[in-house]
């Protein structure tokens, strides 16, 4: 008996070092567990998260699609019921909005020939001289050279001859670093080509370009400017010898009383003071649609270019372009504490 208390007495300290073991090796396998049982919820948080972002990602696309019919149905029902273009009308006061499957979304329409066509510099296969003095003009406003039209004509014509006094053909571009690139010697699809075009993208002239986007833009032909929706600096620059306040009396009579007819705009016009002599009118057929929508997380950007004939038939959407997608990570923690 005596022996087996002394054995047992014997064993305590190497019984209590394997129990030590026992609870270490215990604990090592709790925090394995947990470790995964962690890894696993975030991954299908993770999962959850994508599948709602390609959720609010799809409906926003459908949305997107919806907005633009809407706009093109609206601006089409106005063509039938109008012969003239103004900012009185609903496509100018009134945008598209409103829910849509737990999201968010609102259109705008605008008057893409409010602005001047850069493409309008080039008829056929020539410059077009009265076009080169009311872009002459606008480059004047901005505080840019006015000598950098030749640049754009070089750049729209199909001859490689360099034009005097700021042409610029492939012999300029082609030494461009750190990529070289030709002159596409055809229309311009995109006002963003100015950046391109020798003299635009100076230093120095980077202000004077960015509000020189104000006033132009790029239609795929040659369009008549929209004197009913046109600011005052175009209005100014398409008047021979207008002075500034002849663009502003305009805009405040039109804002009241919008031209029925080109007739309509000579008869507003100073005594002595010349008609246009690069193409107006009183309508539209371009219009610039933007659409946001607003879908769980995403915000996204759309816009596009709607052509609609003048009795509105056959309208279509030309082009679609879309800014990134926005993704809002703090919008669920917003939500959160607004409902708390």
């Amino acid at each position: 008996m005596a022996r087996n208390i002394l054995n047992c007495e014997n064993m305590g300290p190497r019984y209590q070092k394997q129990r030590g073991v026992a609870l270490i090796t215990a604990i090592f396998l709790v925090a394995i567990v947990v470790t995964i049982t962690s890894m696993m919820s975030l991954n299908q948080q993770v999962w959850i998260r994508q599948v709602q972002n390609m959720t609010d990602k799809s409906q926003a696309t459908s949305v997107l699609q919806g907005a633009y019919l809407s706009a093109a149905a609206l601006l089409a029902a106005d063509a039938k019921l109008n012969d003239s273009d103004h900012l009185k009308e609903l496509w100018a006061t009134l945008p598209l909005g409103g829910e849509a499957e737990g999201g968010l979304y609102i259109g705008t329409a605008s008057d893409a020939q409010s602005l001047f066509n850069l493409n309008n510099l080039v008829s056929g296969d020539k410059p077009s001289a009265p076009d080169i003095v009311v872009f002459r003009k606008l480059l004047t406003h901005v505080k840019l050279d006015e000598n950098l039209v030749e640049a754009v004509i070089d750049w729209i014509d199909k001859d490689e001859k360099r034009r005097p006094n700021g042409g610029a053909e492939d012999t300029t571009y082609l030494g461009k670093q750190p990529v070289p690139y030709r002159t596409p010697n055809k229309l311009m699809e995109s006002v963003q080509e100015l950046r391109l075009i020798e003299g635009f993208s100076a230093p120095q002239n980077r202000e004077g370009l960015n509000r020189l986007f104000e006033f132009v833009t790029v239609l795929p032909k040659r369009t008549a400017i929209n004197v009913n929706t046109a600011p005052a600096v175009l209005i100014n620059a398409i008047l021979p010898n207008a002075n500034d306040t002849v663009g502003k009396n305009i805009v405040k009579y039109r804002a009241k009383t919008p031209f029925e007819s080109k007739k309509d705009f000579i008869g507003q016009l100073i005594k002595g003071q010349k008609a246009p002599k690069v193409e107006f009118d009183i309508k539209t057929s371009y219009f610039f649609i933007r659409v946001q929508t607003e879908f769980g997380r995403l915000s996204n950007r759309s816009i596009g270019l709607l052509y609609r004939p003048s009795k509105g038939k056959n309208t279509k959407l030309l082009w679609r372009s879309r800014e990134p997608i926005i993704i809002d990570l703090n919008k669920e923690n917003k939500n959160e504490k607004s409902t708390a």
